[in-house]
């Protein structure tokens, strides 16, 4: 007996010693933080990150010294009698403005306005604005004015463009191309030098089911032989159009139109927009800021919701640097970003990393922890704090699981056929890496800044989540969560972040899946000349290595 006790002694020993491992096999399997070792850093002090082309300084030669020149004049450029505003504006990341302070206007008011204008001097990446707007709310190398209501006159060539745009406080953006124009597709600037125009606009609060509506017209009250060849351009421009989509774009309305001349347009804003706090303050001139060129333009005989001015004498509006000299020192493409020592924006104590991310800048950059070897076989997940300052039209920036190798390629600029689609031996500049990321791609679409899911494989293919995105609202601090479940969807793998309550999720297609992804560094980089995200990160944990 005491035999056969030890002999099924071992059998049970065996079997409790297999059960024991399974079950540690099965706790691998099923408990994602099992296999993986999490990190901390609060940035209470310098983290030692690898920073590649994170803080990038101009050479003092490039910055150039610009002269705001704007305001009333005694000339008649714009067609009416002696008497008017304007003169040379510079696109510019310092605020400059002439404007009438007004007794404050929401988008809660009817908003009515009307006028001429005329351009007498034009250079390329020149930009200027001309409406209601909030003198209080401008913001340094912010492209277009916040919270503001009006004419967009951007300059390419010997020509302009006009749209006009509503901004509200949470920098949300919602518009109408005038002329036509479609990014990458159809670039006209059809507005010429020495065109007296008029223009009408209206707002309407109940329109648009309640959401408000914007009701605008433009007419040229001239013409010369150089605007009848430019006139004539467009229309062999638009005739020659073979893509089918950029037809069916452009007549829509959205775009612009090629018989822009007197006719009527309209745009509903989205719902919710005009429920975000907005007011205007002032209305008159203002700058695009970012930094660019200077134009010369003028307006004359201005009514503004039931006041008229001619301009006979000095309105004697409010100025804000319209008649100053201006060093840009914020420089297109120039990041900086990084460890931040005094600043706790994103919340917690002081310490933080953030910064400005350009898209497409001067050169790659990023600020990262050296971590891995992780790959998309391994569960990830990270989380923290965040607060964005603001983004700008064409802003974008990453976050999350990356390979340093990428400093080692060049961005390639996608080339589209002639439908407009992107040919496979190119990449897109939008979440302008190469190869080997998973996480977070932000981007700046008409409802503000947008987190999107993103992976890029080994071989360089990306797919991004685009719909139901959550939108950081600027100058709040939240908490937020990224995830990568390699198990999910059937053991296709998925990315989902959530912010306050908001999440979206990516599948990961099969054969992207097959492609794989290796990383070496949990961090930031910049995206993809573009805009810039303002933003700074806090209390971060995340998936830095294998057990």
């Amino acid at each position: 007996m005491r035999v056969i006790w030890r002999a099924c002694g071992t059998c049970v020993l065996v079997v409790i010693s297999v059960l024991l491992s399974a079950l540690a096999r099965g706790a691998d399997v099923t408990n994602e933080q099992a296999a993986t070792v999490m990190r901390q850093e609060h940035f209470d002090k310098d983290p030692g990150w690898d920073g590649l082309n994170n803080r990038l300084k101009p050479d003092p030669k490039d910055i150039p010294a610009i002269q705001q020149n704007f305001g009333y004049s005694k000339t008649a450029f714009a067609g009416g009698e002696t008497g008017e505003i304007g003169g040379t504006i510079w696109r510019s990341v310092t605020p400059a403005f002439y404007a009438e302070k007004i007794e404050p206007k929401t988008l809660n008011d009817k908003l009515t306005s009307s006028g001429k204008f005329t351009i007498t001097k034009i250079a390329s990446n020149a930009g200027i604005w001309f409406g209601w707007f909030d003198a209080s709310a401008q913001q340094t190398g912010n492209a277009r004015p916040t919270s503001a209501l009006g004419l967009n006159l951007d300059f390419q060539g010997d020509g302009a463009r006009l749209s006009v745009r509503a901004t509200n406080d949470k920098r949300e953006g919602a518009g109408n191309f005038i002329t036509p124009y479609l990014p990458g597709e159809f670039r006209t600037a059809p507005l010429g030098k020495d065109i007296h125009y008029s223009w009408t606009l209206t707002y309407d609060p109940q329109g648009g089911g309640g959401n408000g509506r914007v009701e605008f017209m433009l007419k040229s009250l001239n013409t010369n032989p150089e605007q009848e060849a430019r006139m004539k351009e467009l229309a062999q421009g638009w005739a020659s159009l073979k893509s089918e989509r950029s037809r069916n774009k452009l007549a829509t309305g959205h775009y612009g139109a090629p018989d822009f001349d007197g006719k009527v347009f309209t745009f509903d804003l989205p719902s919710g927009f005009k429920s975000s706090g907005t007011k205007f303050d002032h209305f008159g001139l203002i700058n695009c800021l970012k930094q660019g060129s200077s134009a010369d333009l003028y307006f004359d005989d201005v009514e503004h919701d039931g006041k008229k001015e001619d301009f006979a004498a000095d309105p004697n509006w409010d100025g804000l640097n319209n008649r100053a000299h201006i060093a840009d020192t914020m420089r297109t493409g120039y990041h900086d970003f990084g460890f931040s020592q005094g600043t706790n924006l994103a919340g917690g104590a002081p310490g933080e990393m953030g910064g400005i991310f350009w898209r497409t800048g001067k050169a790659y950059g990023y600020y990262a922890d050296r971590i891995g070897p992780l790959s998309l076989d391994d569960p990830l997940e990270a989380h923290g704090k965040l607060m964005l300052k603001f983004g700008t039209p064409d802003g974008e920036m990453c976050f999350g699981w990356f390979n340093s190798s990428q400093k080692e390629r060049v961005p390639v600029r996608s080339r589209k056929n002639e439908l407009g689609e992107i040919r496979k031996d190119s990449r897109d500049t939008h979440l302008g890496k190469s190869d080997n990321f998973v996480g977070v791609y932000l981007t700046k679409d008409h409802l503000g800044c947008a987190l999107h899911p993103a992976l890029v494989t080994a071989k360089g293919e990306k797919k991004i989540q685009s719909s139901e995105a959550p939108h950081p609202a600027p100058g709040q601090s939240y908490d937020w969560t990224l995830k990568y479940d390699p198990r999910a969807a059937n053991g296709q793998g998925a990315i989902t972040i959530t912010l306050a309550g908001q999440s979206a999720t990516l599948v990961i297609d099969p054969k992207l899946r097959e492609q794989g992804a290796n990383f070496d560094r949990f961090g930031f980089f910049a995206s993809g000349g573009g805009g810039m995200v303002h933003i700074f990160f806090d209390d971060l944990e995340y998936t830095a290595q294998r057990r």
